[in-house]
């Protein structure tokens, strides 16, 4: 992709290694110090893993924002080259990460809030509690923009009544209770299809703040829900991931990363599934 490249990277290295020292220009520039330890760069997304302190395979973290994605730990990837991303673990040599990513996330349920008339999210939430989980069989697929995961290059909304046939419109409180239940479905089932089987999920971004969006997230996947409370994990994952470059350094051997101790910022409550809930999805 460009000349040179390989000499440019050097040598792939683990994502805990240290790399060197900071050059002395920017050492002069910037007052760094020259003995200053470079450890090996990751993504944002990888550095939010780390910031949220996920780190068994399970544990994953669904953030929900102007598109929704949804990553976690693997120890057993399972590539489709149709959906989804494998990653090295900026963690754990030994594992995995895998992530997905939908394009229609909060603008779109705030699109379906504004149709269903419900002024805010409280009342959009007593909506959602009119209807039964499951919402009496009805699904729908509430697709404003092109959609990445699955790929779908066409939009509009697509409605299922009971019977499995096409139907055109849903009661109010049947249409807000579908755009959550076909979010937390379709991720469910692709990331199932990449090996992510979630014992924890860890809600983050705007929508985790929303009691209907939460329960919903909870029973359909059937596991705890625990909501986040750092605002910058990516920058936070990278400062623990420089800490962790260092901790292994000094040892001269890979220290596992939660001998840092518990990320920060996590809710010291969480909100179990409704087992008879689950059952009926």
């Amino acid at each position: 992709t460009a000349p040179d490249l390989a000499e440019r990277l050097g040598d792939p290295v683990a994502s805990h290694v240290v790399i060197g020292t900071p050059a002395l220009a920017l050492c002069e520039v910037y007052g760094w110090n020259r003995e200053c330890r470079v450890v090996a760069a990751s993504g944002d997304n990888p550095c939010s893993l780390a910031g949220l302190g996920l780190s068994r395979p399970g544990e994953i973290a669904i953030s929900l924002g102007t598109s929704d994605t949804l990553f976690g730990v693997l120890s057993d990837p399972k590539p489709s080259g149709r959906e989804g991303h494998l990653l090295v673990n900026p963690v754990d040599p030994d594992r995995y990460m895998a992530m997905i990513c939908y394009k229609n996330g909060s603008l779109t349920r705030e699109a379906v809030r504004r149709d269903v008339g419900a002024p805010d999210w409280a009342r959009f939430g007593e909506l959602v509690a009119r209807t039964p989980p499951g919402n009496g069989g009805r699904i729908g697929f509430y697709i404003r923009e092109p959609e990445i995961t699955p790929p779908l290059p066409q939009t509009g909304t697509f409605r299922f009544g009971p019977d499995g046939a096409p139907v055109d419109a849903f009661p109010p409180e049947a249409e807000a209770r579908a755009v959550l239940e076909g979010t937390f479905f379709s991720m469910r089932l692709h990331a199932s299809a990449i090996g992510l089987e979630p014992v924890r999920i860890l809600a983050t971004g705007g929508a985790s703040v929303d009691p209907a969006l939460l329960r919903v997230m909870a029973d359909l996947f059937g596991v705890p829900v625990a909501t986040g409370q750092v605002p910058d994990s990516a920058a936070l994952g990278a400062a623990f991931r420089a800490l962790h470059g260092w901790r292994c350094a000094e040892a001269g051997a890979f220290v596992p990363y939660a001998e840092l101790g518990p990320a920060p910022g996590l809710s010291a409550r969480s909100l179990a599934p409704d087992p008879d809930a689950h059952r009926v999805y």
